[in-house]
């Protein structure tokens, strides 16, 4: 019989998808070989409705296959794995800074040294060769590809200023450099991302105008300041406002006390900065804004206050209530105390060690490989997925996390915050273990060169790599009739975890990327850290509930953007729907003319990009061209190295004329037929914050997940070759059990064990 084997992709989705739509999507590689080169993506959502992805070839007859998945598959060569995808090393990037800040025609100033008028380097990373490359190398048909270095440089002298982007070739030893490939666009000097001279260029100009009667307007209003504030100091935060509302540069600041946690403790007083010239003399406060009024300048805000014409407000500097010791930001303890007793909670641990290696960033668990990697800009990357000496991904990578808010006030509204221009791969480190990770977790630092620090950086415990045991089967069956037999078998879901964590100010985002033993490789993103909020009132209202004493907790969305470059064995893939449908014909078997209604479906074969875009509805922020990309819940073009990212660290200022469009992926509408394929896929969640979001947003209830499932892929479940699985049969004859552990260790709990009457 004929068969289509695949690998499905699974989404939760938690609301960008209408109920009821049930959807499956196919790629397909075309290849002379029998039904395990075919890959079957799918994606559904969990509560809401189901989306199919199905990746797959032609359908072939069917062939009786072995349960070991690696007698199903080619074996590579046995040679060792040199890994192309390990980020730079301090040596590498060393070398690459010698080289830059040689180059007389750059003038390149140290990041840390640097004012906004000087040319300095914003960030260096490893530039990832060609996936043609790459492929010929790994498959022994070419040399392995140069190491290159990609460093984005912020140049203000040039006429018109500029950011540039450049390769620099070949490592250990650069040579040469010239303008990266893949940057079609020129990116104006106006889009680049607010750095730390900016940053401190902002502070100077604020201090400018804190004279002494606003100093003492701050102290009455407030009961804090700026200057000379001792322990009761204001602070601030900015929101960048992009191009889509103002062509020249700006961002506006907020004040908020300087506690345990700044974004809870808001003061409703907001400036709005022009920073559209290099020469930070220029730039000026045109706007304040006081609760809900507005004024030209601090002068008109100290007249109104002079007359008696301000509103009344109720904010006081945070204080401890009664006799606790803490305000609400604080993570301390509080509460009555629980367990009673100071009891440890569970732990886990591995009796032989870790059954997983690391070398060079490239991981080894069971049958799966797989090479990380961590980008300056977009975070975690994995690269080279195989299964089973298989390639099942090329590519799986975050792109963009967004943040897009809601409210009455300018700072909120303008709060649409798109990530990657924080540079998610520098805000990873610190993971905390017993926490973040399990005690016996393998933890891994990165290395990378920011404009924070003039050397290349050491970041700590950036991931974490541990073996999981869910407590959970991942397959299990107790059969106790005449008609099957009497027997228990089953295997627990034990999983290798890679994990990181941004946290991008208040907001802490991890990303898991979860392998199981059935082939099942699934990415999931939770969400916590402080929320964002306003001081109440009429007009923020509609935006929000009140969730401590003053503050209003802001509606917003969360939104992560990820790259899915799966290749079906090759990279020849083709995409097809399977539109599930109502069957509602008469059979034989009842009553006559009498509808019976069931599930069929229907196979669509995509054949254009425009025609394998599936769209949801985000309507907040999507007026960002910079955001397009959201506008779909999944999209499919043909993949492209000038396509690399389906955003850029441009975007949080750009939105009117992105650097990187991603609607045009889709508008060139190029055939996708027999084509290397990526799946852009977009998960999120909108989050209403309530009290119990204070002092942190928990975890539970904001899990985002897709997973790579196999999908008639193999001859059958390939976790049967697991030596944790666990069988026992009932002898009635003897009235006893037959217990295989497959040379595991007996259990230490027998008197748990099922009885020969409960399997009988």
């Amino acid at each position: 019989m004929k068969q289509t084997s695949a690998y499905q992709i699974l989404l939760t989705l938690s609301l960008f998808v209408n109920a009821g739509l049930i959807v499956a999507i196919i790629f397909t590689a075309l290849r002379k070989s029998d039904y395990s080169d075919i890959i079957n993506t799918d994606v559904c959502t969990t509560g809401q409705s189901d989306i199919r992805i199905v990746v797959s070839d032609n359908d072939r007859e069917w062939e009786t296959l072995s349960s070991n998945p690696s007698a199903n598959k080619k074996a590579r060569k046995p040679k060792q794995y040199e890994n192309v995808f390990k980020d730079l090393t301090k040596e590498e990037i060393w070398a690459v800074l010698d080289y830059m800040y040689k180059v007389h025609d750059l003038g390149l100033v140290k990041p840390y040294e640097a004012n906004v008028t000087d040319n300095s380097i914003l960030f260096v990373e490893l530039y990832v060769p060609n996936k043609a490359e790459v492929l010929a190398y790994l498959s022994g048909n070419s040399s392995r590809p140069l190491r290159q270095a990609k460093v984005v440089t912020l140049e203000p002298l040039a006429s018109p200023p500029r950011v540039m982007e450049y390769v620099v070739t070949p490592l250990p030893n650069p040579t040469m450099h010239f303008p990266n490939p893949r940057r079609v666009k020129q990116v104006p000097f106006r889009v680049r991302p607010p750095g730390n001279a900016e940053m401190a260029a902002l502070v100077t100009l604020l201090r400018s105008y804190m004279r002494p009667q606003m100093e003492e307007l701050l102290k009455e209003l407030y009961g804090a300041s700026f200057v000379d504030c001792a322990d009761r100091c204001l602070t601030i935060t900015a929101t960048p406002v992009s191009t889509a509302f103002s062509l020249e540069r700006r961002i506006w600041v907020q004040v908020l006390y300087q506690v345990e946690f700044s974004t809870l403790y808001p003061v409703g007083l907001q400036f709005l900065v022009n920073s559209q010239t290099s020469n930070t003399e220029n730039w000026r406060i045109e706007k304040i804004q006081f609760t809900n009024l507005t004024f030209a300048s601090f002068d008109d805000l100290m007249e109104q206050h002079q007359k008696g014409l301000l509103p009344k407000i109720s904010v006081h500097y945070p204080q401890p209530k009664g006799e606790a010791s803490h305000i609400a930001g604080m993570l301390s303890l509080r509460g009555q105390f629980f367990p009673s007793e100071p009891l440890a909670k569970p732990r886990q641990y591995q009796p032989n060690g870790n059954r997983f290696s690391i070398r060079e960033q490239r991981v080894t668990y069971h049958q799966w490989q797989f090479s990380w990697r961590m980008s300056v800009v977009s975070g975690i990357q994995l690269f080279d997925v195989t299964y089973a000496n298989e390639r099942v991904v090329y590519e799986l990578s975050l792109q963009e996390v967004v943040v897009l808010y809601s409210g009455a006030n300018p700072v909120v509204s303008f709060s649409q915050i798109m990530d990657s221009y924080l540079g998610l791969g520098a805000h990873a480190h610190g993971l905390m273990p017993d926490v973040d990770c399990p005690e016996y977790a393998t933890f891994q630092d990165t290395v990378l060169l920011t404009e924070l620090f003039n050397e290349p950086h050491v970041y700590p415990s950036a991931v974490c790599l541990f073996e999981h045991n869910t407590q959970t089967p991942l397959r299990r069956h107790k059969s106790n009739s005449f008609s099957s037999g009497f027997f228990y078998g089953g295997l627990v879901d034990t999983v290798l975890v890679l994990r990181t964590c941004y946290t991008l100010f208040n907001y802490d985002y991890l990303v898991d990327f979860v392998f199981h033993n059935n082939g099942v490789l699934e990415t999931i993103v939770r969400s916590s850290g402080y929320i964002i909020g306003s001081l109440r009132s009429t007009a923020e209202a509609p935006f929000g509930f009140r969730v401590h004493d003053d503050l209003l907790g802001n509606l917003h969305q969360h939104l992560f953007n990820f790259k899915v470059d799966v290749d079906v064995v090759d990279a020849g893939n083709r995409y097809q729907t399977l539109d599930l449908q109502v069957d509602n014909r008469s059979w034989p078997w009842t009553p006559p003319g009498q509808p019976f209604y069931q599930t069929t479906m229907r196979k669509n074969l995509r054949r254009t990009e425009k025609s394998a875009a599936l769209r949801h509805d985000a309507s907040s922020g999507l007026t960002y061209h910079s955001l397009r990309w959201a506008r779909w819940q999944l999209a499919v073009t043909r993949r492209k190295e000038q396509e690399e990212f389906s955003s850029s660290m441009y975007a949080q200022f750009d939105a009117a004329d992105p650097v990187v469009d991603f609607q045009n992926f889709i508008d060139d509408n190029e055939d996708i037929v027999d084509q290397d394929l990526v799946a852009w896929v977009t998960v999120g969640m909108h989050h209403i914050p309530h009290a119990e979001d204070v002092p942190n947003t928990a975890t539970p209830g904001k899990e985002l997940t897709f997973a790579l499932i196999p999908f008639n892929f193999f001859g059958e479940d390939p976790s049967m070759a697991s030596r944790d699985a666990v069988r026992v049969d009932a002898e009635t004859e003897n009235n006893s059990l037959k217990m295989e552990r497959y040379g595991m260790p007996p259990f230490t709990t027998v008197y748990h064990l099922p009885t020969t009457t409960q399997l009988s």
